[in-house]
């Protein structure tokens, strides 16, 4: 399938079982605050109780809203990436006109940009919302239980996209090496992503893990090239 073929946005979240101002209110606090939660901790590292305590409100209220850990760990997950999907998709339609007419490279870049821009931009804002969504589907994507169960349910469509652009820069290119090559890609872009302070420590300080806006030229430069390199290589 065509990488800019008509796809459906990723699905809306449920709707709250609360119509009531105060139900919404209390759905919202509770998924800030798991956002917050599981980007410090992991999954594995916040309770329920944890986020009802951070959150003050009921156990009650995660069953109610979201049923189980799992669900809520989804719809946050759900939350902001179908704002994300929706200006990829854009982005991805807005491309197909000019495909035809564009080198390898801008295709390859193309890829890199269209998957990491729309999240460097809300990122940037300031907004800790996003900061927190950039570390939980870093971390997520390098857990087997998160990367091929919840995150993939929510993520694998538009990995496909990704997948099938890579592919009009290289239609001779393996699907294997075409999978690896979005896979590798991801690897960098989500350990920028993870913002996980190890630019810091190793810089002594003069350069943050933070500073998306400036890791990103870097990464892009690295993902394009690694890309091409394994699309270009004689397969063995």
């Amino acid at each position: 399938m065509p990488a800019t073929a008509a796809r459906k946005p990723a699905p809306r979240a449920s709707k709250p079982k609360e119509a009531s101002s105060a139900g919404q209110k209390t759905r919202d606090l509770i998924l800030d605050t798991a956002e917050r939660l599981f980007a410090e901790r992991g999954f594995f590292g916040v309770s329920v109780r944890d986020i009802t305590d951070a959150a003050e409100t009921r156990l009650a209220s995660v069953n109610y809203h979201f049923g189980t850990k799992e669900d809520l760990f989804k719809a946050v997950v759900e939350r902001r990436f179908r704002e994300i999907d929706a200006d990829r998709q854009e982005r991805f339609a807005a491309l197909e006109p000019a495909l035809k007419r564009m080198t390898r490279r801008e295709i390859v870049e193309a890829v890199a940009d269209i998957f990491m821009v729309p999240i460097l931009d809300r990122v940037t804002t300031g907004e800790p919302g996003w900061a927190a969504y950039a570390q939980i589907v870093a971390h997520g994507c390098n857990v087997k239980m998160w990367a091929t169960g919840i995150l993939a349910s929510v993520l694998d469509p538009a990995a496909r996209d990704f997948i099938a652009l890579l592919a009009r820069a290289y239609p001779k290119a393996s699907d294997h090496t075409l999978y690896c090559a979005y896979e590798l890609m991801i690897g960098g872009m989500s350990h920028a992503l993870g913002q996980n302070g190890r630019l810091d420590t190793l810089s002594a300080g003069k350069y943050r893990s933070t500073d998306l806006a400036a890791i990103y030229p870097t990464a892009r430069r690295f993902v394009v090239g690694g890309m091409m390199a394994a699309c270009e290589a004689k397969q063995d």
